[in-house]
């Protein structure tokens, strides 16, 4: 389980001990190029619980997207995470918003 710990363009996004993410990559100029509503942005993850690949939690029928964020509101999946990552139900609500 994961909690998103924050959302900015890459010359804004800091990495554990300061640097900046296009610091790290050295690209000073990402986005530069792009119009502001084209540029790509760097979500941050803190990690609250993991499980070795071997133990990987799924089902038949899991909503599954391709983007790295999204909200959850299918109800089977939502009740699964629930369960397997031992979330209180009074935590997060079904297409709730933080």
């Amino acid at each position: 389980m994961s909690l998103i710990a924050g959302t900015l363009c890459p010359s804004l996004f800091r990495l554990p001990g300061g640097t900046t993410l296009t610091e790290a990559l050295n690209q000073s100029d990402y986005n530069t190029r792009r119009s502001e509503d084209q540029w790509e942005y760097a979500v941050g993850v803190e990690w609250k619980k993991h499980f070795q690949l071997s133990e990987a939690k799924t089902f038949k029928g899991v909503f599954a997207n391709q983007n790295v964020v999204c909200k959850l509101t299918d109800a089977a999946t939502v009740a699964f995470v629930r369960e397997e990552f031992q979330i209180r139900s009074d935590v997060a609500k079904v297409g709730s918003t933080p």
